[in-house]
Order: C-alpha cells, then structure tokens, then sequence
C-alpha cells in the first residue's frame, strides 16, 4: 500500500511518542533501587564497628556522651578503606533503638545511625545495619542493657539479674508457641520495617537482621528444645525478611546461625527460602598455634550453607580473642594464614573483628595490645594490602 510523505511522518512521529512513553528517560517515577541487588555483592573484606568503639568514658552510659566522646568518625571511614577493607558492620543495640515500645527513637537514629550511614556511604563502604543481640546485662564494661524492658514487661517477668533469668527471655522471644511474645516479635519486625524504609535507597547498605541470636542462652535446654527453636528463629527470620521485602527495599539482607552449641550447631539451623546470606562466626585463641580449628571450623561453615542450604555464605567476624601484648605478633600471623585459607573457600567474605584494636581506638584506651606498628600491620593484613 502507499503512503504519502505526511501520513509517513505522522506514523513514524505516533511510533517515536509511544515508544518514548513505554519507555521513560530515568526509569519513571519513584525511588531507584540501590545500584547493587541482591547476589551481585563484590567480595567483602569487612571490619566490625563494636559500639565499645562509640565512646571514650569507660562505664559512661549515657548516650549523649557516646555521641560527643565516640572514637567512630568519618575518618575512621577513610583509614578503613585506606587498608582495603570494602565494608563495615555495625551493631545497633535494641534497647536504644527502640526503648519506647511505642516507637523507634528518632533522635537515635538521626544522631548516631544516620551518621554511620552517610560516612559509609560517603566512602563507597558497604555497610552491614545489624541488630545486636539481646542477652547481654548493664556493666562497667560495656554499657546499658541490650535488652529493651518491653520484652521482659511482655513476658510478664521482673528485670533479669541473672544470664539464666535473661535467657529465658531470650528463648521467649524466638518461641513462636509463645504468645506472650507476640508483641516484642511485632516491634521487632516493625523496627525492621523503619530501617528497610529509611535506608532502602542507599546504594551500599545491607541489612543484617540480628547478631548470635541464641548465644549466651541456650543453657540447660536439651538438642530437641533446642531444634525446635532453632525451626522457629527461620521462620521468624523469613517473617523479617518478608518485612522488609515489603517497604521496597532490595539491599542484600544477611542472617546469623542460630549459635546454640548443642552438639551439632546444625542441627539447631535451618534453611530459610528466600534470596539471603547466611553469616558466620570464626575465632581462635590469641596463643593458638597453628589454624586447623580454625580451617575445620569454615570447611563445616561452607559444608553446611554453601553446599547443603546452597545459599552464600559471609563470614562475619574472624579473628582472636586478644588479652595480651605479649601475644600480638603471634595474632597478627594467625590472622594472616586465616584470611590466606578464607581466599580459597566459596564465600561472599569475611569480617574482621574488630576496629576496636586499631591504634587509638577503644581498645588501645583499654588494653593496648597492639602498638602502631603492629596495628597498621594487622589491618593490612585483614584488608589485603
């Protein structure tokens, strides 16, 4: 069939306004997602930020003091990715964060959580938002209690003084049977909910559901008990995720084992069928000799997740339990062969712990058991420099 130049023009101008409309420059309306989805991750050579590292007052428990007094600055920021370190983790502590069991405290967040999140933003730092674990008490040493007193009030029990006393809470709050608790799980999702929303947008933000859920309270249960808790945290866990999932955010979302040491620590895990990385926890005495606990320890690690769960795997904290001076350059070797053995496995990466022993920071006010030298030398290490 024929067609004249001016219908022509008309045709093809009607095809150029419709393909541009199918096909809006920048993408339409609406928040971007972040730059890096879910499964594309570089591999991640990480350090924990411990909120020992928030302040300088030993025993000070006020916050306002951990804001004006922390050793946590963007420069820190910069000298972490000045060693070769791509990511931080950073550990929220509940109690702070939600200590009103009406609603997330702002002033919280808009003081301390954003500011992590703009100076790791600000360095192209991907950084891991987790949520502490809840079974440790108010000390001199580390600060107030990790546990929100809403979560005992639900329960209907008095303030615990006790770690007994504490982990029946704990055990509480994982226990989906349990429908006292009902109330502290629907905070916790809803604080989930608040970060997904607030953060989703950051380019190298992941989130990090909850640190050693179980640690320090699974004593005096038996491995069904156990089991069976651990059944209910992967189903609590994917009722998170789903959360989540549900604010539009899609940054990478990471979830710890279980950390019951019941025989087996497996068969207190189990899978969870969503698109997440399952976090791991590595560590060796400061006088240890050689590594093979450690190597037998990731060997079982990615046994268990990579090969049977076939989920990635990041290790999130590695390294020793230093205590001594004298010790150090044995530690700085042993974190070496670590992070040599770890390049050869099948996993998304690995976090050192922690920045705390940097020179100048938490722990060289406590302890000091590196000096510079050995400092820079021990994060060059961790970072592959």
């Amino acid at each position: 069939m024929e067609v004249d130049r001016t219908t022509g023009l008309s045709l093809v101008l009607a095809l150029l306004i419709a393909y541009v409309f199918m096909n809006p420059i920048g993408g339409g309306p609406g928040p971007s997602p972040p730059a890096t989805p879910p499964g594309t991750l570089p591999k991640l050579r990480g350090v924990q930020i411990s909120p020992n590292n928030w302040r300088k007052t030993v025993g000070t428990t006020s916050f306002a003091i951990f804001i004006a007094q922390g050793y946590t600055s963007n420069d820190d920021f910069v000298k972490i990715k000045s060693y070769g370190l791509n990511c931080v983790e950073y550990q929220l502590w509940l109690s702070q964060l939600h200590k009103d069991p009406s609603e997330v405290d702002l002033l919280y967040v808009t003081t301390w959580v954003d500011q992590l999140v703009n100076w790791a933003e600000d360095n192209q730092i991907y950084h891991i938002i987790t949520i502490d674990d809840v079974h440790d008490f108010e000390t001199e040493k580390y600060g107030p209690y990790h546990m929100p007193s809403w979560m005992w009030m639900d329960l209907g029990v008095a303030k615990p003084t006790t770690v007994q006393q504490q982990a029946v809470i704990v055990r509480a709050f994982y226990d989906l049977e349990n429908p006292k608790m009902d109330a502290s799980r629907q905070r916790f999702v809803n604080t989930w909910k608040f970060l997904a929303e607030r953060y989703k947008n950051h380019e190298y933000a992941i989130y990090g559901l909850v640190n050693e859920p179980l640690h320090h309270s699974y004593g005096g249960i038996t491995s069904s008990e156990a089991s069976r808790l651990g059944r209910h945290y992967s189903t609590f866990m994917t009722t998170v995720y789903d959360a989540v999932r549900g604010t539009g955010a899609q940054n990478p979302i990471f979830v710890d084992l279980t950390y019951m040491f019941i025989g087996d620590r497996y068969n207190h895990v189990f899978p969870i069928d969503r698109d997440i990385t399952w976090e791991a926890h590595s560590y060796l005495s400061q006088t240890a000799t050689n590594i093979d606990s450690f190597k037998a320890s990731i060997d079982n690690h990615v046994s268990k997740i990579v090969t049977g769960f076939g989920k990635p795997l990041y290790i999130g904290e590695y390294g020793c339990y230093y205590s001594s001076p004298q010790y150090a350059e044995n530690s700085i070797n042993l974190v070496s062969q670590m992070v040599a053995y770890m390049k050869t496995k099948q996993l998304r990466g690995y976090g050192f712990y922690a920045w705390e022993y940097h020179e100048g920071e938490y722990a060289d006010f406590t302890s000091n058991v590196f000096n510079a030298d050995q400092s820079r030398r021990l994060f060059s290490v961790a970072g592959g420099v």
